[in-house]
């Protein structure tokens, strides 16, 4: 388009916005910055002015190109003109007002990002607290069971012992049985020494005629029956002998048994022993809450009891 036709355009189409006010604009809106709340402000309404300002060009230019299609290229070109004049002053300021908007949405995000680290901080706490509570459960449980079989240990250590004194009573009368079967066997044996000195009164009063000859079977019976009776005491000393040897074997036997399995089970009492202080040498944690504080003094109390059982149950063992 020559000067001419410029000239021509500019004088036949006719705008709200003139070039002097174009210049106005481009000096009053170039230096605007997003530095603050308020130099925001001044950029938003800046935008919002060139906005307006292009929206009136727009419908200006409508209104003229309605006359005449050469008529409207002309408001096209004009308008054309116009809007990149307008154009150059309000993308520079929208592009200032979209690095702010573009730093907003960074701290906006930021913020978002924060509150999900939060409460992903906040969840993995409450995992922690309930991983804490479980496992505190788990080992009251374990606590517990351990307690039932010390209990139960200390149970079948005391029927041990019982059954040991069982035994001992058993023996005791098995001895006692078999002396009064040796006072029986004694008494037996005198009242048929009475029985035979009886027989024989009777023999001599029946056969007076022939006590030489009762004299002398008599003699040779007497003989006969002292040989016979110290035999016999020669076989029950005998016995004797054996049946005391053989307590005296059992007695040894059941020593050696006793020595063998308290010797065996010495490293058992051993751990028992080191067991047992180390119950006596737990330490309750100290608490504020007096219930936590009387649970604690409860549970020592029984730990206390259950060690006296454990060595009460060893002392039976020895």
């Amino acid at each position: 388009m020559t000067t001419a036709t410029a000239e021509q355009t500019t004088v036949l189409v006719k705008y709200d916005v003139t070039d002097a006010e174009i210049t106005k604009l481009r000096v009053g809106y170039k230096d605007l910055q997003c530095d603050g709340p308020a130099g925001y402000e001044l950029v938003r309404q800046a935008i919002a002015h060139m906005r307006k300002l292009r929206g009136q060009i727009e419908k200006r230019r409508v209104t003229l190109k309605a006359d005449a299609l050469a008529y409207g290229r002309r408001v096209d070109s004009e308008a054309k003109r116009i809007t990149t004049h307008l154009r150059d002053i309000e993308d520079p300021l929208k592009a200032r007002k979209q690095l702010v908007d573009a730093e907003k949405e960074r701290i906006k995000q930021e913020a978002l990002e924060a509150q999900r680290r939060e409460l992903e901080t906040r969840l993995r706490h409450e995992r922690e607290v309930e991983e804490i509570r479980l496992r505190r459960e788990r080992e009251a449980e374990e606590l517990r069971l351990w307690v039932a079989r010390q209990e139960e240990d200390a149970r079948l250590a005391k029927e041990r012992a019982t059954l040991a004194a069982e035994r001992v009573v058993l023996e005791e009368e098995r001895q006692k049985t078999t002396a009064e079967r040796v006072a029986q066997e004694a008494k037996l044996r005198s009242e048929q020494r009475v029985i035979e000195a009886e027989r024989q009164v009777v023999a001599e009063v029946k056969a007076q005629a022939e006590r030489a000859e009762f004299e002398r079977q008599a003699v040779i019976r007497a003989e006969q029956e002292a040989k016979d009776k110290a035999e016999r005491e020669r076989r029950e000393e005998i016995e004797q002998k054996a049946r005391l040897e053989a307590i005296k074997i059992d007695l040894e036997a059941l020593k050696i048994e006793r020595e063998a399995r308290l010797e065996a089970i010495k490293p058992d009492r051993q751990r028992i022993a080191s067991f047992v202080a180390s119950i006596r040498a737990l330490q309750a944690p100290v608490v504020d809450d007096e219930a936590l504080a009387a649970i604690l003094v409860r549970a020592r109390q029984r730990l206390a009891d259950i060690a006296a059982d454990i060595e009460h149950g060893m002392k039976a063992q020895s």
